[in-house]
């Protein structure tokens, strides 16, 4: 009997050691898969107040999976939900973040196109045409503008002004403009 366990405990040694060694992939796995999820994700808020300091409307803005200029894209984004909200006539006297409405979120213009996509924007990033910064503002600008020509199309459906052909002809091209070829 003593000998027969003394047989067996190499071999549990050795599928401990397996599972041990397992146990430690799946723990350096779960911590790459984290840290790449987490790479790109960036998120932010901007509350808008009048001249009483009573808190009038917010914007709020994030990206997922968005891993180079995701902290410029949301930036891009509060500023302009903070200047609509200006533009129709909401009084802001303040923001809580100022900063953010002082940048100059500015980009150059396509070279090769009438406007940039994200295949554009991505091989001139990758290319060094333009920055970091500025790829976030383009990538924010067109996403922005994606979003706003499927929802006026769908608002245009739903209004009755376009037939369902239409709605998915407006949703095609919008892709393509905001895709690329």
């Amino acid at each position: 009997m003593y000998s027969q366990r003394l047989a067996r405990k190499p071999h549990l040694t050795a599928i401990n050691y397996e599972l041990n060694s397992f146990a430690v992939l799946i723990k350096k796995l779960t911590v790459f898969a984290v840290t790449l999820a987490l790479g790109g994700c960036a998120s932010g808020q901007l509350d808008l107040y009048n001249a009483d300091g009573k808190k009038v409307g917010e914007c709020t803005a994030g990206y997922d999976w968005h891993p180079y200029g995701a902290k410029d894209s949301v930036d891009w984004l509060l500023n302009w939900c903070a200047q609509q909200a200006i533009a129709e006539g909401m009084e802001v006297a303040r923001v809580s973040d100022p900063a953010i409405l002082q940048k100059d979120y500015s980009y150059p213009k396509p070279t090769a196109a009438p406007y940039w996509t994200k295949k554009s924007s991505k091989a001139a990033f990758r290319a060094n045409i333009i920055t970091e910064t500025e790829y976030g503002y383009i990538l924010a600008d067109i996403e922005n503008e994606f979003y706003l020509r499927n929802v006026d199309a769908l608002n245009q459906l739903e209004q009755g002004e376009i037939s369902e052909d239409d709605y998915r002809q407006l949703l095609e091209k919008s892709a393509l403009i905001f895709y690329g070829d």
